[in-house]
């Protein structure tokens, strides 16, 4: 009769999981997500820095292209850029002479000029670092007459952009860098 009790007990016992097979459970599931979301913020980061190097030679082409056959780059300024309907639509953010620039990281972009007129200037801010990194060594030709990256520590190179370990140094780990790229 006593085995008899027991043996019921023990099939009872069996039917359901137990408190810490639904632990394990749930800390194996939440480690799967986590690391999907990990990889998802790695793709979508990579994907807005390659969209922020194609912003950055749209607004190289629209600058040239607006001030193509002129002797300086006078009164040039992002609004003016914006208004001028040369760069996709998803950089410009507002209208008319309140129009400004935002890169994909949805920082500001500056437009100007340096004190002659002659050069003209991008700036690219609060970049994530990694974004930093990877554009700051993008190598954009010879119309470069500088390039200067604040975040970390600041760094200023003439001619050429900035090598992996500049770069490294240069955008720090703030994740708000600002790349300021001084063209011809």
């Amino acid at each position: 009769m006593l085995s008899a009790k027991l043996k019921s007990f023990r099939s009872r016992r069996q039917r359901g999981i137990t408190l810490l097979e639904v632990a394990t459970a749930i800390g194996v599931g939440a480690l799967i997500l986590a690391g999907v979301m990990l990889m998802f913020q790695t793709a979508s980061n990579s994907q807005k820095t390659t969209a922020a190097m194609g912003e950055l030679a749209s607004v190289q082409q629209a600058v040239r292209s607006l001030y193509a056959g002129q002797p300086d780059y006078q009164n040039l300024s992002a609004a003016l850029l914006a208004q001028s309907n040369q760069l996709p639509n998803r950089m410009v953010k507002g209208t008319g002479s309140s129009a400004s620039l935002q890169h994909s990281f949805n920082g500001a972009i500056a437009i100007g000029t340096d004190n002659s007129d002659q050069n003209f200037t991008v700036e690219f801010e609060s970049l994530p670092s990694e974004a930093c990194i990877k554009i700051a060594t993008l190598d954009l030709g010879t119309g470069v007459v500088s390039v200067d990256v604040t975040g970390g520590s600041s760094t200023s190179v003439s001619g050429r952009s900035l090598t992996p370990v500049e770069a490294t140094s240069a955008c720090g780990t703030s994740n708000n860098s600002t790349i300021t790229w001084t063209f011809y």
